[in-house]
């Protein structure tokens, strides 16, 4: 049988775009602090202690549950993409044995929802 991770964390990462600040020497925004403190806090308060003990690829799945409609139902601008390396990054900080190298298969999805909701799924492959 395969091993697999759900997590459903109550809030969105942020963007890569807003992560780092500075053109010369590129460091972590306060954007990025303030998420890293949010997602170890989360962690920390959870009764599931994860950890990855197995040495396999990994398939990682990332559902964003964000409204992805103005109000008039125009369509908003939402680079999916640019969540997964903020939330790779803190995953590997947050769960022992989860390293971003080990990712082979990645999925990412958004769904229309008034909610603000990333649901994580870690199978290995």
């Amino acid at each position: 049988m395969k091993n697999k991770i759900k997590i459903t964390l109550p809030f969105l990462p942020i963007s890569v775009n807003t992560a780092y600040a500075g053109y010369r020497r590129r460091h972590k925004s306060e954007e990025y602090v303030s998420f890293f403190r949010q997602m170890t806090n989360f962690f920390e308060d959870y009764h599931t202690i994860y950890r990855i003990t197995w040495d396999k690829f990994l398939k990682v799945t990332y559902i964003l549950k964000i409204p992805i409609y103005t109000k008039n139902r125009q369509i908003k601008k939402i680079d999916v993409a640019n969540f997964e390396k903020v939330l790779s990054d803190t995953l590997g900080h947050c769960i022992e044995g989860f390293k971003d190298e080990k990712i082979k298969i990645l999925c990412m999805e958004k769904i229309d929802s008034n909610e603000n909701i990333t649901k994580i799924i870690i199978e290995e492959i």
